[in-house]
């Protein structure tokens, strides 16, 4: 389980399948960009959607991955700059 945190960080879970909806979207995007190429007839809403699929997956963050206190802090300093307000 370990190498699957070194390998995707620590929100493996949506990282690792956003690595196979990636993977398994490619061959659908090359038949497209290949097809358009030629003049023919392209699937683009099924490249495409394998494509979004994966970059939404790649930016959601699981469910049991929790933030830490230092995580917290800093945004919550973060935050409090941001809300000053210069009377």
């Amino acid at each position: 389980m370990t190498w699957l945190t070194r390998a995707f960080g620590t929100n493996w879970k949506t990282n690792t399948a956003a690595a196979v909806v990636f993977v398994l979207s490619c061959p659908a995007f090359v038949a497209a960009l290949s097809n358009w190429a030629h003049h023919q007839s392209a699937d683009w809403r099924g490249a495409v959607a394998g494509v979004v699929i994966a970059l939404g997956l790649a930016a959601a963050k699981d469910g049991s991955t929790h933030s830490t206190t230092t995580e917290v802090e800093a945004a919550t300093d973060e935050a409090k700059e941001k809300c000053v307000v210069d009377l």
